[in-house]
């Protein structure tokens, strides 16, 4: 994979003090420059790529020479669903007709800058402005250190105040001050010398002909859907390595597995696994899954008592932020990992079921007094200190607003919030952090899935229809194997003429376990988080926390999530403390800095 940043306008041939490659996501092992223009209409781009990878090789992605350059990045399919495997087979004419996933830059020697990408990418985008001219990188850090010439960039407030209540950003901004996120909604251009991001567009998934047919004929838009969902599994054509499948006790994961085996790729699975004990719900639904289909099952218990080693965390935390940039969760793997001649195939989604469920959403004062209880009025820990969690509902109703003045429908409007400021931050960058090791196609992550999801309608949604008429094409005899903690809805079942399975539960008089070693680690060291945030004195840290009412806090009684908010205070905190960003990827230990121990 690769990292690129790209310069426009006066600022493009600037000297910067700083090695950029010590950005990207991995140390490069090489690196590609390419310059055009004078004056305000100078262009320049640099791309840093990495090697080790079974899909993203040197010359199929980047090219450089008189003519200009150009790179690909992801996995675009053409208008046969082929896999397009080549920068040079990739025609950006002809992009709009493309599926999969993908972006492609090319600039030529005329200064012309072409940028196309399709409308779910799993390659972020983000940008920042400058008196001289702008700057469009695949990483904050990039844009950040480019458009302002300093490797120590200030946090956002405004970034921080989300992701220390829900995990994922409400807004724009990213980890630090200047630099803009482009989402799924917005497509970028270069003209006369400058960026151009577009407006947000807040009706790109509807579509009237796919409403129409659904009302008509559901079985025959399923069916629809299910072939294009067949036809999409060539993405795996880009790679003959066999498939490390995880597997839970969930929906996704099961009609993932189950397209595969569809598609005719039984024989490409090299191993199927589950994380946890024997006991967990999660593992006694993967094995009866896997007994059905005849599949060999094994599970992987990283965090209870069978474990093997001591999960670690005060040698990942910095590379954590680095790798994430704070766009992601702790428990995601993406941190300290080294690229591997793998596949590993995931059931991301996000936006194929209604997070709302069958709540009546269908007038605004319905949605916000829903959308301030989902975000827990802004403020999930309850450590904020006044107005950041009213600057958090503030953003999310701006968002609304603005839906449903362009015409979507108010019980639409959360799937669209779900995909659009969320999917395109956190599902794009894990989604971006898995490929950089390993080729991770996020199957369900699909603007024609999600448009299809989108158009059957919120009723639809709430019943997970997608995942129930899936899966009894793809398996039928999947139908009745019951899910950990899941059930199907009695609707679909007794339309279907199906009985539903009792979902599994964790053994009465055993504890539930958490699958996250990061989890439990953050768990335990509480105290240790509470103590040092006391004391911390930092620039956004000041602004954001509440100290008098974290000395009051306890976990008893606290949101379930609240690992995630602690983390994201401790992530805050390591930007405020590293001397450089150059620090967060040289392999320093948390504690190096200041940050407590996690460990002991």
């Amino acid at each position: 994979m690769f990292d690129f940043v790209l310069t426009t306008g006066e600022g493009a041939n600037r000297p910067l003090r700083y090695d950029l490659a010590a950005y990207a996501a991995y140390r490069p092992e090489q690196i590609l420059r390419y310059s055009v223009g004078r004056g305000p209409h100078s262009l320049s781009v640099a791309a840093f790529y990495w090697g080790s990878h079974p899909v993203h090789r040197l010359s199929d992605r980047l090219r450089v020479g008189e003519n200009g350059f150009a790179c690909l990045a992801g996995y675009p399919l053409d208008e046969n669903m082929k896999p397009i495997r080549t920068v040079d087979r990739f025609d950006p004419n002809r992009a709009a007709d493309y599926d999969g996933d993908f972006f492609y830059l090319a600039v030529n020697e005329d200064g012309a800058c072409r940028v196309a990408k399709s409308a779910v990418c799993s390659y972020p985008l983000y940008y920042a402005r400058t008196k001289g001219g702008d700057v469009l990188a695949s990483r904050a850090m990039l844009a950040a250190v480019t458009a302002f010439d300093t490797n120590r960039p200030l946090p956002n407030i405004d970034f921080a105040r989300w992701i220390c209540t829900y995990g994922g950003a409400g807004n724009s901004e990213a980890l630090f001050s200047g630099v803009q996120n482009v989402f799924f909604n917005q497509n970028v251009m270069v003209r006369d010398g400058r960026l151009v991001v577009s407006e947000p567009d807040y009706v790109f998934l509807g579509d009237e002909s796919l409403e129409q047919l659904y009302r008509r004929s559901p079985g025959d838009y399923w069916d629809d859907v299910y072939e294009y969902l067949l036809a999409s599994m060539s993405v795996l054509d880009f790679s003959d390595q066999p498939i490390d499948f995880p597997l839970s006790g969930g929906k996704d994961s099961r009609l993932l597995l189950a397209l595969i085996l569809a598609s005719g790729g039984r024989d490409r699975l090299s191993r199927v696994y589950t994380n946890g004990s024997a006991i967990s719900p999660d593992v006694r639904a993967a094995q009866m899954v896997c007994e059905v289909l005849g599949i060999d099952h094994e599970f992987v218990d990283s965090v209870g008592a069978g474990r093997k080693t001591r999960f670690t965390m005060d040698d990942k935390i910095l590379g954590h932020v680095h790798v994430t940039e704070g766009e992601m969760s702790p428990h995601d793997p993406t941190y300290g990992g080294k690229p591997a001649q793998r596949i590993q195939l995931l059931g991301i989604e996000s936006g194929l079921r209604n997070v709302s469920g069958l709540r009546d959403l269908s007038d605004p004062e319905r949605l916000f007094a829903w959308y301030r209880v989902h975000l827990a009025q802004g403020d999930k820990c309850g450590l904020f200190r006044a107005p950041n969690a009213q600057r958090n509902l503030d953003d999310a109703e701006r968002f609304l607003k603005a839906a449903m003045t362009a015409g979507v429908p108010a019980e639409q409007v959360p799937v669209l919030y779900r995909m659009v400021p969320r999917s395109a931050r956190w599902v794009s960058r894990a989604w971006r952090a898995h490929n950089d090791r390993f080729f991770a196609p996020a199957i369900f992550a699909n603007i024609a899935l999600y448009r299809a999801t989108y158009n059957c309608g919120a009723p639809a949604r709430g019943r997970e229809e997608f995942h129930f008429e899936m899966l009894r094409r793809a398996a039928p005899e999947l139908m009745d194997v019951p899910f950990a903690h899941q059930s199907w809805n009695d609707t679909l079942l007794e339309n279907a003429g199906l009985r539903g399975a009792e979902p599994l539960v964790w053994p009465e008089g055993t504890r539930p376990e958490t699958t996250k070693a990061t989890q439990e680690v953050l768990y335990r060291s509480f105290p240790k988080i509470k103590e040092f945030l006391l004391l911390h004195e930092g620039p956004v840290t000041d602004l954001l926390l509440d100290r008098d009412r974290l000395s009051q806090f306890s976990l008893e009684g606290a949101h379930p999530s609240i690992f995630m908010a602690l983390w994201n205070f401790v992530l805050i905190a390591a930007v405020e403390l590293a001397p450089d960003l150059d620090a967060l990827g040289r392999g320093l230990a948390g504690t190096d800095i200041g940050l407590p121990s996690f460990d002991s």
